[in-house]
């Protein structure tokens, strides 16, 4: 009878342990593609809105209140004019000028929606808005930033 019960009470440890076990390796995969999700989102962004505000205006889309799925800037510098980005295979990607095209988002992380937003005012350099949801694993999240051309 006794050997029974310390079996009994073995049983239950091992089965709590092991469901533990699983809930920190489930939590730690979900908190793996936060993070790439995160650090995608931001770092997309950040080089968006830095090509805008140095650019001298916005190729498409155009005119202002138009959107669509990509980005041309016009810039100053001729070898990097235009500079553009855009989606393919759920990266999203920059090319300046005849450079080479750059994804920006790892390979761990998919672009379900991107939209570019020409909301600039009249007789101004130009304003963009940016809207992007990255998914990874069950995880998704929507980014969006406003960048002006500085003149």
């Amino acid at each position: 009878m006794e050997f029974i019960i310390y079996i009994a009470i073995v049983g239950a440890v091992l089965t709590v342990g092991g469901a533990m076990a699983v809930n920190i390796l489930l939590g730690k995969a979900k908190l793996a593609n936060i993070e790439e999700v995160s650090y995608s989102g931001r770092f997309s962004m950040e080089k968006i809105s830095t090509a805008v505000s140095r650019a001298e205006s916005i190729n498409s889309p155009f005119p202002s209140g138009s959107f669509g799925p990509a980005l041309s800037l016009k810039m100053s510098d001729a070898s990097k004019n235009p500079t553009i980005f855009d989606t393919l295979g759920g990266a999203v990607r920059m090319q300046e000028g005849l450079g080479p095209i750059i994804e920006l988002t790892s390979s761990e992380v998919t672009v379900s929606y991107i939209n570019f937003s020409n909301i600039s005012y009249p007789n101004t350099p130009g304003t963009a808005r940016i809207e992007m949801r990255l998914k990874s694993g069950d995880f998704e999240k929507t980014f969006y930033t406003t960048a002006n051309i500085y003149e």
